[in-house]
């Protein structure tokens, strides 16, 4: 027949006893330091996805000052470019204007140069023409001889040079 085991019935009894001491005391202090460190973890993340979130922030200030840098240094460029182009555009118009007034100068000094060997030519030859004429005459040359032949004498030689132009 069956015998009912009384020990079997103490160690369930036991293990019923041992269950809920363990689930009052145990279990639920267990339960108490997961949701806590639940709640820790939860907060780390959140903290987490604040700073990414800052830093993602950071990131895009730090790019539009990028932008912006770049942007000031093309006109920064762009400006300098002008300028030099304009210092340059100056400097040619400078050099020029001054080549000009050198070219204009040194044509003024030919002229005034030019005129001065032609008035010396012009004094000795009539030196030489009152001298050769004094000598073929075999007078004494006065003013007055000296300008007419002077005058005859250029006027034929002004001719022959302006046919010789020609």
């Amino acid at each position: 027949m069956l015998e009912f085991n009384w020990g079997l019935l103490f160690t369930v009894i036991d293990l019923l006893i041992l269950y809920v001491l363990l689930r009052k005391f145990l279990f639920g202090r267990v339960d108490a330091v997961i949701k806590e460190r639940q709640k820790e973890a939860e907060a780390d993340f959140q903290k987490a996805q604040e700073e990414q979130d800052k830093a993602r922030q950071l990131q895009k200030q730090y790019e539009d000052s990028l932008q912006g840098i770049e942007e000031q240094r093309k006109q920064v460029l762009d400006k300098s470019h002008r300028e030099a182009a304009a210092e340059y555009d100056r400097l040619i118009k400078t050099a020029g204007d001054e080549a000009k007034e050198i070219r204009e100068q040194a044509r003024n000094a030919a002229l005034a140069e030019k005129n001065r060997v032609l008035q010396e030519a012009q004094s000795e030859i009539a030196s030489l023409v009152v001298t050769a004429t004094a000598k073929v005459i075999g007078a004494k040359p006065d003013q007055k001889t000296d300008a007419a032949l002077y005058d005859e004498f250029i006027g034929k030689v002004g001719d022959s040079l302006d046919k010789d132009r020609s």
